[in-house]
């Protein structure tokens, strides 16, 4: 047992000197009195503080924290408030314990509290901002939304209700009133959730793991041919000049077609991401799926729509090309409107998505090499880009995926048909 002053550098040294011990070994600070290092035969270390209440003769020791965590001025620091209050009579440690305690067990009421409607935010905000544990990338912006809209169908249903509440009973009745293609979905999102949750602590144990998964859906294998593809664009029109549609509407669904990019690439696209002189949409990494930049060449019908819109939108250099009619937000609810009124008009049943199988297939057929019609996909993995051909192959293929798009639009827009008044600002 030894007085010194405890500092970093003094501490260093009297850990190597003990470092052979077999006994215990206490070293008091020489400026404050009841403040010291306690060395323990194991090799570890810690520092504690002495004190007595006041009025008290039992004399009490708190262990304030491992040499390794806590440094030796924020140990002095917290022992003298340590014997500070003891002097008043006041016994800090437990007051703190008390505090801590009370933290915890409000925590437990409110984990017993929250709603599925309040968790479900929670969930959504830490999905955000969480980097995958696979791929270490931040949850691209499309997959945020459609977590939230798989999600949102628990909440329509139990927005009230604990979340520590929660039955398999009450899942398989959320997954009974989703649409069929949905369900598999919509389950993969609640069983997340219910994941999230009880890492955090708000749940006990993960009731989807009591409910059996649905069966997953037949591959969707729709194929809409260019023909199909050229009369969806011209009953847009239509709808257009019918006065049901606005011009962004019209538009959304053209670019979708034309470029074969995801919806939700295509209602985040914004004049920044353009070049013009080059005919290119460049799309940041934090705008697409793959979370990579992607480089989209535009056709001449593309290229055509968009500077008019340009035009009519006063050579802006940045906001949104497609404002959406509800509060001039992204379009991406809306898409999913336009797709339904088209397939009544027209009686094609086809999604958005299919736009791009299309695309594909119609390049396919005319000679396109798949690695190219591939990579204007940009898929996060493909057979075209995985192996070595992932690590190696670096190059962006523009000109190919040029000329792979002047095939698209020629297969839409055949020299013998009539381009529906492409681009003209109505």
């Amino acid at each position: 047992m030894g007085s010194t002053r405890l500092t970093k550098a003094t501490v260093s040294k009297l850990l190597q000197s003990g470092a052979a011990s077999t006994t215990s070994t206490v070293h008091w600070d020489v400026d404050l009195g009841g403040f010291g290092l306690r060395h323990y035969s194991s090799g570890a270390a810690s520092y504690i503080v002495d004190f007595r209440l006041k009025g008290s003769r039992v004399k009490r020791r708190v262990v304030l924290g491992s040499v390794h965590v806590l440094a030796p001025d924020a140990a002095r620091e917290r022992a003298r408030l340590i014997l500070a209050d003891a002097r008043e009579g006041i016994d800090r440690d437990i007051r703190e314990r008390t505090v801590v305690a009370t933290a915890e067990e409000v925590a437990r009421q409110r984990a017993k509290r929250i709603s599925v409607r309040e968790s479900v935010r929670l969930y959504i905000d830490n999905f955000e901002t969480t980097p995958s544990p696979r791929g270490g990338r931040q949850p691209a912006a499309s997959s945020v939304r459609q977590a939230s809209v798989w999600l949102a169908r628990l909440v329509e249903t139990l927005p009230e209700v604990a979340l520590a509440d929660i039955t398999a009973k009450h899942v398989e009745a959320v997954l009974a009133a989703s649409p069929m293609a949905s369900r598999r979905n919509i389950y993969g999102a609640i069983k997340r959730l219910m994941t999230w949750a009880r890492r955090e602590g708000l749940i006990q144990a993960a009731v989807t793991e009591m409910v059996n998964p649905p069966a997953r859906p037949a591959p969707r294998d729709r194929t809409p041919s260019p023909e199909e593809v050229s009369t969806l664009l011209c009953a847009a029109d239509t709808l257009l000049e019918s006065g049901r549609w606005q011009q962004v509407q019209r538009d959304a669904i053209w670019l979708a077609a034309l470029t074969g990019q995801r919806r939700a690439e295509v209602a985040a696209m914004s004049w920044e991401d353009l070049d013009f002189e080059a005919g290119e949409w460049k799309q940041p990494g934090a705008k697409n799926k793959t979370s990579k930049a992607h480089t989209v060449p535009l056709g001449a019908n593309a290229l055509a729509l968009l500077r008019s819109r340009w035009k009519a939108d006063e050579e802006a250099d940045q906001g949104l090309v497609l404002r959406g009619v509800r509060g001039h937000g992204r379009m991406d609810a809306n898409l999913s409107d336009l797709q339904a009124v088209l397939r009544t008009v027209t009686g094609i049943a086809f999604r958005l998505h299919d736009f791009r199988r299309s695309m594909v297939s119609t390049m396919a057929e005319r000679g396109v090499d798949f690695a190219v019609a591939d990579a204007l996909l940009n898929h996060v993995a493909s057979e075209s880009r995985g192996g070595m051909k992932a690590v190696y192959q670096r190059a962006e293929l523009r000109q190919a995926k040029r000329r792979a798009m002047d095939i698209w639009e020629n297969a839409i827009f055949p020299a013998t048909a009539q381009v529906i008044r492409l681009g003209e600002q109505r």
